[in-house]
């Protein structure tokens, strides 16, 4: 299964550039390959100020044309002339929402739906709140300590606040308790028709009973019943993050692999080939 169709990424919607309003980074609208695309002015070492395009769902053509260095980070691979790779296609995971619940769970990989199960049956209670006050800074605080521990790359805990600050309602905590206890949190945005996961945390309690299955799955029914149609669960690394990969992957996520990040300098020949 592929999910096709042109929908909004994170970085390509409204409440990402109100985030960056409140984090004072340049940004605009501009008209690419014939869509609507939201571009930031970024300061790189020894290029200086590149126009970029982050998950752009771009058509093809001219992808971009600008005054200086520009740079794309398209949804996927597509002819373009004048732009060398700087770096190779990152693999993300999407979850479908369209189809119903009954359907999802008989897809689930038997491994992760009795883990599910077993969730199901700890008695947890499970809640939704807005971003903010103390539940919001506790999953922050132990996301910045787990990435600092395995040293890996995710949202920047400075602009997650700015998406909560400058969209109230946007981003969600679902969470899990058990006995009066918090066992478990992820952090999701709501952007179009679609939804993208941020952060997740979760203590020993959660994990003895696999709290973020359920966490997830009841996420997931949430979404759909508002209308969303995908949750994009970001990237996997089945090298570095194995265990994180499988569970997105077990939980209906489809795999599929990005455009890789894309620059054109103009001062300079292009020594690869163009996008194929």
């Amino acid at each position: 299964m592929c999910l096709t169709g042109r929908m909004e990424t994170l970085p390509q919607s409204e409440i990402f550039a109100r985030a960056l309003t409140l984090l004072g980074q340049p940004w605009d609208w501009r008209d690419i390959g014939g869509a609507r695309m939201l571009v930031v002015r970024r300061r790189l070492p020894l290029i200086g100020w590149v126009t970029a395009a982050l998950r752009a769902d771009v058509g093809g053509g001219d992808a971009m044309r600008a005054h200086g260095p520009t740079l794309i980070e398209p949804e996927r691979p597509l002819p373009c002339s004048g732009y060398v790779q700087v770096m190779t296609p990152a693999t993300v995971a999407e979850i479908d929402l369209v189809p119903d619940a009954s359907t999802r769970r008989a897809a689930l990989p038997g491994k992760w739906r009795n883990r599910l199960v077993q969730a199901e049956q700890a008695r947890l209670t499970l809640r939704v709140l807005p971003a903010a006050g103390a539940p919001f800074d506790q999953l922050l605080a132990a996301e910045g300590a787990l990435r600092r521990q395995r040293s890996y790359r995710a949202w920047p805990i400075g602009l997650l606040r700015a998406l909560s600050a400058g969209n109230p309602g946007a981003l969600r905590l679902h969470m899990a308790e058990q006995g009066g206890e918090l066992v478990a949190m992820m952090l999701i945005a709501r952007h179009g028709r679609c939804a993208t996961y941020l952060a997740g945390w979760s203590g020993d309690a959660g994990r003895a009973v696999s709290a973020h299955h359920l966490v997830l799955w009841d996420a997931c029914l949430r979404l759909r019943a508002e209308g969303a149609i995908r949750l994009d669960l970001g990237t996997v690394d089945t090298e570095s993050a194995p265990g994180l990969a499988r569970f997105k992957i077990g939980a209906g996520g489809v795999t599929r692999a990005l455009g890789g990040s894309w620059m054109r300098l103009p001062w300079a020949r292009p020594w690869a080939k163009p996008w194929a």
